[in-house]
Order: C-alpha cells, then sequence, then structure tokens
C-alpha cells in the first residue's frame, strides 16, 4: 500500500510539473514572443544615385538599376532614392530575411523582372506611393506582395504562388490597383485587406485577376472599403488543409464596395457577405455563379431570379462564365492627392519625406519615372523592421513557434500520464 502512495505521488508530481511548462509557453505565446528574422546584407540604391557595396551585381543605365545575376541567401535589396526603375533581369533574389525588395518612404518606383523566394515579405512596400509592379514571380514567402500605408500603386501582371498570403494592404492602403494577376495555391489567401489600427483601405481596384486554389480565401476583405472587384476569375480556393480551416471564394466583412462581371467557380462556399451595402450587379449585369440553379427563359444570358447571397443578392446573375481578358473597363479611380504619415525610422541626418504630395497619373500609363522630379532622401530602416510583426494580426491562422512547443507539451503531458498508468496497471497485476 505504501508502494502504491508512493507511486501516486510521484506520478502527480511529474504531471504537475509538466502542465506548468505548458502554462508558461502558453503565456509566453500570448506575449507573443517570437525570435527576430535574421537580415542579409544589403545592396542599397542611395538617394543620389549610388549602389552599395561598390562591387554589388547591379548595372546601372541612367536611373534603371539591373540586377546581373541571381542572388541566393546573400542579399537584400532597399531602393532609397525616388523616380527609378528596378530590373530583376528575370533573376532570383532568395534568402531567410524580413524583406527580399524593399522601399521605405519612396515614390515613382517600377520594380520588374524579379523570381523573389523565401522571404518573410517578398517586397515590402511602405509609406510609399506611385510605385509600380510588375511582370515577377513571386513565391514561397510568407507575404508575397505586403503594402503598409501605400497609395496610388498599381500591382500589375505578375505570378504570386504558394506564399502564405500573395498580397497583404494593412494601414491606410487607399486606391491602390491591383490587376493581372496569378494568384494561385497560396495558403492563407490570394488577396488579403486586413483591418488595422489606422484606419480602412479605400478605392482599391482589384481587377481582371486570377484567384484560385487558394487553401483558404481566394479574396478576405476586413477593411477594402469603396473598393471595386471587376473581371477577376475566383475559383477551386476555400478547400482547407491540415492546418487551416475552409474558407470562401471571398470573404467580405467590409463594406460599400462593388462586385460585378466577375467570375466565381467551384469555390467550397462562393462568398460570406458579412458586410454591408455591397452592391453586386451594375444594374444590368452581374457575375457568373457555378452554382446558379435558375433559368433564362429569354436567353439573354442572364438568370431569370436573383443569386442569394448574405445580407445581399446579385440581381443580373450571369448564365456563363464570361471571358474577362475582353472587357472594357470603366475609368479606374487615382487618388489627386496623397497623405501617409512620414515613417519612423531611426535618427538620421537625412531629413523625411513630406507627408502631403500631389499624386502623378496612372503609374501604370506612364510606367518610366520622371528623371526631372527632386529625390527625396530617406533614412534605411532598421533591420527588425518586418511585415511579420503585422501578419501576426492577420489571425489565428498563422502559428507561432510557442504555438508548436505548446503541443509538443501537451502530447508530453499525455504520453506520461499513459505511461504511469500503465505502469501502475502492471504494478497491481
Amino acid at each position: 500500500m505504501h508502494a502504491v502512495r508512493t507511486e501516486t505521488a510521484i506520478f502527480i508530481l511529474v504531471f504537475l510539473i509538466v502542465s506548468a511548462v505548458v502554462v508558461q509557453s502558453s503565456n509566453l505565446s500570448k506575449a507573443n514572443f517570437m525570435p527576430p528574422i535574421p537580415d542579409l546584407q544589403h545592396i542599397y540604391i542611395r538617394n543620389d544615385g549610388t549602389v552599395e557595396p561598390s562591387n554589388a551585381p547591379m548595372q546601372r543605365n541612367g536611373n534603371t538599376y539591373i540586377l546581373t545575376r541571381n542572388l541566393i541567401a546573400e542579399y537584400v535589396i532597399e531602393v532609397q532614392m525616388d523616380n527609378a526603375v528596378l530590373d530583376g533581369g528575370s533573376h532570383t533574389i532568395q534568402g531567410i530575411a524580413p524583406s527580399g525588395i524593399i522601399l521605405l518612404g519612396r515614390s515613382n518606383i517600377v520594380i520588374k523582372n524579379f523570381d523573389v523566394r523565401k522571404f518573410n515579405a517578398g517586397i515590402s512596400i511602405r509609406n510609399s506611393y506611385n510605385i509600380v509592379v510588375t511582370a515577377n514571380t513571386i513565391s514561397g514567402n510568407d507575404i508575397g506582395i505586403a503594402l503598409d500605408y501605400a497609395v496610388n500603386n498599381t500591382i500589375s501582371g505578375n505570378v504570386i504562388t504558394g506564399n502564405g498570403a500573395a498580397i497583404l494592404t494593412y494601414n491606410d492602403c487607399d486606391y491602390n490597383r491591383i490587376m493581372k494577376n496569378q494568384l494561385t495555391s497560396n495558403k492563407y489567401a490570394g488577396i488579403w485587406f486586413e483591418s488595422s489600427r489606422d484606419g480602412y483601405c479605400d478605392f482599391n481596384s482589384i481587377v481582371q485577376n486570377t484567384i484560385s486554389s487558394n487553401i483558404q480565401e481566394g479574396i478576405m476583405c476586413r477593411s477594402a472599403v469603396s473598393s471595386i472587384f471587376i473581371g477577376n476569375t475566383i475559383a477551386d480556393n476555400g478547400y482547407g488543409s491540415a492546418d487551416t480551416v475552409d474558407g470562401y471564394g471571398i470573404f467580405l466583412s467590409s463594406s460599400n464596395n462593388t462586385l460585378f462581371l466577375n467570375n466565381f467557380i467551384n469555390n467550397r462556399e462562393q462568398t460570406n457577405n458579412f458586410g454591408k451595402n455591397n452592391v453586386w450587379d451594375n444594374g444590368s449585369k452581374g457575375n457568373h455563379w457555378s452554382d446558379y440553379n435558375g433559368t433564362d427563359a429569354n436567353i439573354d444570358g442572364i438568370g431569370d431570379t436573383a443569386y442569394l447571397l448574405k445580407n445581399a443578392q446579385d440581381n443580373y446573375p450571369l448564365m456563363k462564365p464570361i471571358d474577362t481578358s475582353t472587357l472594357t473597363l470603366p475609368e479606374l479611380p487615382v487618388a489627386s492627392s496623397i497623405s501617409i504619415p512620414p515613417v519612423e525610422s531611426t535618427p538620421s541626418p537625412s531629413p523625411s519625406p513630406s507627408p502631403s504630395v500631389t499624386a502623378s497619373p496612372n503609374p501604370l500609363s506612364s510606367p518610366t519615372p520622371n528623371p526631372s522630379a527632386s529625390p527625396t532622401q530617406q533614412p534605411a530602416p532598421t533591420p527588425s523592421d518586418s511585415f511579420m510583426e503585422q501578419s501576426q494580426s492577420v489571425g489565428s491562422n498563422l502559428p507561432t513557434e510557442p504555438e508548436y512547443f505548446i503541443i509538443a507539451a501537451g502530447v508530453t503531458v499525455t504520453a506520461l500520464s499513459a505511461g504511469f498508468l500503465i505502469y501502475f496497471r502492471k504494478r497491481k497485476q
């Protein structure tokens, strides 16, 4: 009897010790503990146009800077001047670091022809405007393109696949145009408009994208307000995986958006329209829904009955998918003036850019920056500057390392408990 009591006491003691470890690790997780991501060396394009280090594999031709070889776990690129073209020359930039290509407090920059892989944020655009990101392949990053206080920018003609989220917008990202991209097979979403502490993302245009086979959401809209979604094919999204929940073609919890001439095809669920005052047709044509089962008695290509959504309806559902590449688009909203807060950075003798500027027309219409404009001087961000700090709030779907530790500790508790129980039973026998 005494031996049994001793064994029971040992079992209880071990159980309490391991449980305390679980509680402590849980507290660390609640504190959002995560080891910082180490940075790589930077290739700087300075505000006077010079490249540092001087032996960097970057060819300068006026205000165009062309990468001349692959950068594999070697450098990241930071542009510190305005009115420039950064051309990847079809080369790869790859490495584990906060960001692969960094624009902080910049304007009138074109980023093209890069293959960007395996960064926290493949391309990071912060406190910047009139940026064009085009003809890039972006894969294997936590976030493909990350925008924060980014206004009047164009993301067009990119292939963004196999990331956590393909495109993430955060604080006050207004008047951006996301056009003609292939956003496929990303873990969480093709486009993620995240809610933010400093306001909604207003007057954005999401146009003629192919958004398919994203594991959770095709489009997650928590903060896109007064935006337009036209000519997108949103297909086969939302089927989840072992470590994600099922999702939707578009999850729309924000308001006053307009969506028409889109193809919604075979998503696990087509939409979840939690927002208010979202309009799903233009008064004569709506969207194609692969699960629409209405009729078309007069054979005009438009369903005779509305397609019903949560809190709304598409009054003119299209009977067949449309060829979105042939659409004549309405004029897309472009900012006439821009207000961006100054960059928060480490002290530097270089002045910060003016927080209020006048925007130029749509950068796609004139992608070559204006060389006559005076460059804006701007200090470099600190190495810890990372969009992952913000993407932790992109939802509980992005696990942190302590969460894995909690799971492991829980398994340990279960295994020890089972082992002691088996041991006791054998002793009694």
